[in-house]
Order: structure tokens, then C-alpha cells, then sequence
């Protein structure tokens, strides 16, 4: 599959074609704040996402990077993907979100660091992949995630409560 130029998956999503930058002393600040005591080896902001800003950083005295995941559009989202994480970690592996901070304007998850390649860069690239064992893969991931449930359907909130029921009208505009 080859990659198109602005091609997206999730319209209005993405900013994949928009380039987000912060200062270096927001970033230093976010990496003081998170590990006081610790020096940054180094620090790249990682391209791509849909929403956020990633940053991967190494510490002096850490055994591995981590990952300063900073909120642009949803700042309670730093929450909910932490609740998430805890709700399904023993289902699925997902990146362990150890601190979530303020700071000069920002909300931002300090996560652990998994190496790999994401879903969108794989199916994007243009190398031969067994795209039927990969999904195979998804769904099999999808069906343990599906096996957590909750009273109702509906959008979460930062502390996983239903403030929004989903309705017909609702998920349609969705």
C-alpha cells in the first residue's frame, strides 16, 4: 500500500501535515518537573499523531526513554487515557502513564517508552506485510479491549463515568 499524499485516516484528526513545536525550555521545564533530579541525555519530538504533541527523552539514570505526551486539543484526555491504561493493562499492552503535570499552559502524561511501529505507519508503508495475520492481530486486540464493560454507552469523562449517553442522532454526527 503506498502512502498518498494528505491521505488520513480519521478526518479532521490528524495533524500530520501541521507542524507543532515547543520551546526548549517548555520541554526542559515538563522533563524537570516530571524527573527533578535527573539530566537529559536527549530529547526528539516524534513526528506524527493526531492530536498531540510526543516527545521522547532520555534521563540520566533511567534504564529506558520515556515518552512527555503533551494534550493540545483535550487536556482531560491525559486523564482518561490513564484510566483507560489501568482499566485494560492486564488485557492488552499499553504504555504504563506513570505522572500527568501542568505547566506553562500545557497538560502532559510522562509514559513509558514501548518500542515498535504504530498501526497507521505500517499499513502506510510501502513494503510487503501479511496484512491478514496484522489484522487478525487487531481484532483479536479489539475483542479483548470489547470484553470491558460499562453500564451504558456513551463519552467519557476523565474519571471513565458516561456524562454524554450516546444516542442514534448522536452517533450519526459522531
Amino acid at each position: 500500500m503506498q502512502q498518498e499524499a494528505g491521505m488520513t485516516f480519521k478526518d479532521n484528526w490528524e495533524k500530520s501535515l501541521t507542524q507543532y513545536n515547543l520551546a526548549d525550555p517548555v520541554i526542559r521545564k515538563m522533563l524537570k518537573i516530571a524527573y527533578p533530579n535527573k539530566h537529559v541525555n536527549h530529547y526528539e519530538i516524534i513526528a506524527g499523531g493526531c492530536a498531540n504533541i510526543n516527545i521522547k527523552a532520555d534521563l540520566l539514570g533511567l534504564e529506558s526513554p520515556i515518552i512527555i505526551r503533551v494534550y493540545l486539543r483535550d487536556p482531560k484526555a491525559a486523564y482518561k487515557e490513564q484510566k483507560i491504561g489501568q482499566l485494560l493493562s492486564a488485557k492488552v499492552p499499553l504504555p504504563q502513564i506513570y505522572q500527568i503535570h501542568d505547566t506553562s499552559g500545557y497538560t502532559f502524561a510522562v509514559a513509558e517508552f514501548l518500542p515498535g511501529t504504530t498501526l497507521r505507519d505500517l499499513l502506510l508503508n510501502d513494503k510487503k506485510i501479511d496484512i491478514a495475520t496484522i489484522m487478525f492481530k487487531v481484532g483479536e486486540t479489539l475483542a479483548h479491549i470489547a470484553d470491558t464493560k460499562f453500564a451504558s454507552s456513551g463519552f467519557f469523562n476523565e474519571h471513565l463515568e458516561i456524562t454524554e449517553p450516546i444516542t442514534q442522532d448522536g452517533m450519526i454526527a459522531f
